[in-house]
């Protein structure tokens, strides 16, 4: 996929929606994009999760919406499977744990925490069906970015609009900063681009 700019970036050209609030890098190379591959965990289930790693391809990103807190759904055997498999990266909504062997192994993981204790290996979920993380909805398809600032999903329809959005976004903080170079204070910045508004 096309070398892509950074999250906040990319956030502000969607109007500073579509981030995924709570979620933050735990592990592994940064920055990742790729397409998402969505998994909804019913109950407490993670063998939905590995099935999913199966059906997603090359430089996908997993996304997995799980309600439950108090139990992981992503580890270091998960994350040897998805490495295995090419996977760019895997982002929960929930917990994680193995933290240590995904470290070494140098898999890229997002997600709300760390927890020792996993779900239980069924599988009932569904798999490439619209989930929902923090209020913010992810489609099979959509494009993900993530690296330390966060993780930002991108509507499919939107992609080539947002990444040249972006890329203006980059352009204008690139001038700011030759203004702050020059001695120019922020404030002052401020207040000149907004009357231009």
């Amino acid at each position: 996929m096309t070398r892509v700019p950074p999250s906040p970036a990319v956030s502000d050209a969607l109007g500073k929606r579509y981030a995924l609030p709570g979620i933050r890098h735990l592990a592994g190379p940064v920055p990742i994009c790729g397409r998402a591959v969505t998994v909804r965990v019913e109950g407490t289930d993670w063998g939905i999760v590995v099935e999913a790693i199966d059906e997603a391809e090359e430089g996908d990103v997993l996304v997995v919406s799980t309600r439950d807190r108090r139990r992981a759904y992503w580890g270091g055997l998960s994350s040897l499977s998805a490495k295995r498999k090419g996977l760019a990266g895997t982002i929960v909504d929930g917990m994680v744990r193995d933290l240590d062997d995904i470290r070494e192994l140098g898999y890229t993981v997002f997600g709300r925490g760390v927890v020792p204790r996993a779900g239980t290996p069924r599988r009932s979920g569904e798999i490439n069906v619209p989930v929902y993380i923090g209020g913010v909805e992810v489609k099979p398809g959509d494009v993900i970015i993530a690296d330390e600032s966060g993780a930002v999903v991108v509507p499919e329809e939107a992609w080539d609009d947002v990444l040249e959005a972006a890329r203006e976004v980059l352009e204008l903080e690139d001038r700011i900063r030759t203004d702050l170079a020059l001695g120019r204070s922020w404030r002052e910045i401020l207040s000149k681009r907004l009357g231009e508004g």
